[in-house]
């Protein structure tokens, strides 16, 4: 059964609110050659071992392999084991900078000073950031590297991370 902005895959009329809604979900997607959609996918870190508390420093880098736009960022300690705070920074080397410069490459921050993703006593163990006010370079490119810096920890032993990012070809 085919549908439109007035009904729902299993055929029940929408609110207007509603079709609203599902029009500006649908336009945020952006159309890649032979796709329908636009693909949303996670590049997940996981860093701590579970059992020695986190240490401050970088913790993991990723090569990206499509070309996307970050749009969301999820940080959660799974393990209930202890209370804590972390602040995190993603950081992003272009691969131009890395081929012209392997030996030491050169990684920017893309999240703004003071909008940092933050766990901490008052928000728990969870974080969650759809919006990324204030973040810089969300675009990636294939070929880019993506890399975790965690600025500051207490307590916490392993953590996951993830990137939401939306494809921009198949």
């Amino acid at each position: 059964m085919a549908t439109d902005d007035t009904t729902s895959p299993n055929g029940v009329d929408l609110s207007p609110q509603a079709q609203q809604l599902l029009t500006t979900i649908r336009s945020w997607s952006q159309k890649a050659r032979g796709v329908e959609r636009a693909t949303v996918v996670s590049i997940p870190f996981i860093i701590g071992s579970g059992t020695a508390t986190i240490t401050a420093g970088i913790q993991g880098a990723v090569p990206v392999e499509f070309r996307g736009r970050i749009t969301g960022i999820r940080i959660m300690e799974f393990d209930a084991v202890t209370a804590g705070r972390v602040t995190l920074d993603i950081q992003k080397a272009q691969q131009s900078a890395l081929l012209l410069n392997p030996t030491t490459p050169v990684f920017a921050s893309i999240v703004t000073p003071g909008t940092v993703p933050t766990i901490g006593p008052t928000s728990g163990r969870y974080y969650s950031d759809d919006i990324l006010l204030n973040w810089n370079d969300l675009d990636l490119e294939r070929g880019d590297y993506l890399r975790l810096h965690v600025l500051t920890v207490t307590s916490f032993r392993r953590l996951s991370v993830s990137l939401r990012v939306r494809r921009k070809e198949p």
